[in-house]
């Protein structure tokens, strides 16, 4: 597999990042999203994690893990932002490893935070 030419993202830009006004329920929604258990934060290390997992013996996948992770990351990152600007502050309780749920279940990993962030779509929808 050659992975200079693999896309880890879609190169479409982001959105700009901004809100109306300060919001603390859609706050809470963004935190959610960026530090719970079903988050960009648990993705970004379960995607880690199984960068070290495949690293010794399936490099390429290895490779595209991390990759993965970076994008997660950014992710994390446009959360953040919405949070600061919705009017909330926070801060993370750093790595406790029973928070995360490490799973070789990929439909799984995938499925809980879609369901999660639609969630809090259909709920700042439903108010607006």
């Amino acid at each position: 597999m050659n992975l200079n030419s693999q896309l880890f993202s879609d190169p479409s830009p982001y959105p700009c990042i901004q809100v109306e006004c300060e919001n603390p329920r859609y706050a809470a929604a963004m935190l959610s999203n960026l530090g719970s258990c079903c988050s960009e934060m648990s993705a970004v290390s379960l995607y880690f994690y199984n960068s070290l997992l495949t690293r010794e013996c399936f490099e390429e996948y290895s490779h595209c893990f991390k990759k993965i992770s970076m994008v997660e990351m950014h992710h994390m990152d446009i959360f953040g932002q919405l949070s600061l600007l919705l009017g909330t502050f926070f801060c993370f309780n750093y790595y406790f490893p029973l928070f995360y749920f490490y799973t070789v279940n990929f439909y799984f990993f995938c499925q809980k935070p879609l369901t999660s962030y639609s969630f809090h779509a259909r709920l700042i929808n439903n108010s607006i």
